[in-house]
């Protein structure tokens, strides 16, 4: 991604800001021009739009720690345009890489026509490194000219400040994981989130905050009570005693990301690794949550009491130990794959505290264990076994003991699961 800008002399707009940034503007999303289009007034392609560029870097600007805090959000510039004509591109953080996407785009008054353009991800640096260097030329641009208290100049100053803090800039990014603005933060909001911080740490902090980020104060509040006593009830009966030492038998390599792959990969993997390292044979099922956890050394295990809010809870002070709420009533697969989903958790990072499994999709540990309870629980080659041996996707699920769209899900990802394996 990279933002090219060409700007454009004596311009006519009313407003300073406007008439000092005014340009011509080009996003490269890998090797194409998003804003590429076609002109219906002129009959021509253009390959770039004019527009005053403080709009769009004072958007960016103000949702810099909700862009990266932010899980399972996808802001889009299209938002920032105020009255002028952007591609529709969209970005967002998953904890670990940045992605850039975007959609086909018609506009009737004016008449324009935007391409699509295909995702790119990159690294969380990069995408830091081209968004200050855009907004930070918009700044110089204004300064310049001497607009020296512009809200664009202001608000990236106090940004670039907590960039350059670490403390704040943690807390920052924790607000936008909330989905709050670190800078008119209320005092719940804050007082929050530093309650959580002496729970969680990092990416599980930030997966935390995200799912709560639509959830009243009361509710939060309760939720973060009771993982806060997850572990003054039955503390044996949530230990996995094998859990830890197979984990950190799933070499470090499958577990990280290699270069342009999705967070499922790395699940995948891990997944496949984990079972070798438990002795899982190609025929044996995981059908209930007793059985999986006999296999990592449980002689008796119980769904832990009191927990609200979340799914389960994975702490790794000392031994392993998985807090899984029971759903009553509802299908057994669905705590089977609960079950699954923190076991990849822990496999997965295995030197974090405490981590939940919930509702994100776009979070980078999420989407790991969802590829890692999948795998774990209903192997690729076995089902596409069954698949080929005549048996339907209920079939298959019913032999899993999984939902019938994990088993569709697996089908459809058979050739990216086989190749993350490779």
């Amino acid at each position: 991604m990279k933002f090219l800008v060409e700007w454009v002399p004596e311009s006519q707009n009313a407003s300073a800001e406007e008439r000092v940034t005014l340009c011509d503007l080009q996003i490269l999303v890998g090797e194409v021009n998003a804003c590429s289009h076609w002109d219906d007034k002129t009959s021509c392609p253009f390959d770039y739009v004019t527009v005053p560029a403080v709009y769009l870097a004072e958007g960016i600007a103000t949702d810099w720690w909700a862009i990266f805090g932010g899980r399972d959000i996808k802001h889009s510039i299209w938002r920032y345009r105020t009255g002028f004509v952007l591609p529709c591109l969209s970005f967002g953080s998953d904890g670990s890489t940045f992605e850039v996407s975007g959609e086909q785009l018609v506009c009737e008054n004016p008449g324009l026509r935007f391409w699509r353009v295909e995702s790119e991800v990159l690294s969380r640096d990069n995408a830091e490194n081209e968004l200050s260097k855009f907004v930070e030329r918009v700044v110089k641009r204004l300064d310049a000219d001497g607009i020296v208290d512009s809200e664009l100049g202001l608000r990236w100053a106090r940004v670039s400040e907590s960039r350059g803090d670490p403390d704040e800039s943690a807390f920052c990014e924790a607000a936008g994981a909330l989905g709050r603005d670190p800078y008119s933060i209320d005092d719940a909001d804050a007082e929050f989130i530093e309650a959580a911080g002496r729970l969680f740490s990092s990416h599980s902090l930030h997966d935390f905050l995200a799912g709560v980020r639509d959830v009243d104060h009361g509710r939060r509040n309760h939720i973060l009570e009771a993982i806060e006593h997850v572990e003054t009830g039955a503390q044996d009966s949530s230990r996995l005693p094998d859990l830890s030492v197979a984990a950190q038998s799933v070499c470090t390599d499958l577990r990280e990301r290699r270069p342009g792959e999705g967070a499922w990969a790395p699940g995948y993997r891990s997944a496949r690794e984990f079972r070798h390292a438990i002795s899982l044979r190609d025929d044996e099922y995981l059908t209930s949550v007793s059985t999986i956890a006999k296999k990592l050394g449980a002689t008796k295990f119980g769904y832990t009491d009191g927990l609200y809010g979340v799914p389960a809870v994975v702490s790794r002070r000392g031994d392993v130990r998985i807090h899984l709420r029971r759903y009553q009533p509802g299908p057994e697969w669905s705590e089977n794959f609960n079950f699954a989903r923190a076991i990849g958790d822990a496999v997965c990072f295995p030197d974090t505290g405490f981590s939940v499994v919930n509702g994100l999709h776009g979070a980078e540990r999420q989407a790991m264990g969802r590829a890692f309870a999948a795998e774990f629980l209903a192997p690729v080659d076995k089902v596409i076994d069954m698949s080929h041996g005549g048996k339907d996707v209920d079939e298959i699920a019913g032999v899993f003991k999984v939902s019938p769209e994990l088993i569709e899900r697996q089908i459809e990802n058979q050739a990216r699961i086989r190749l993350a394996c490779e």
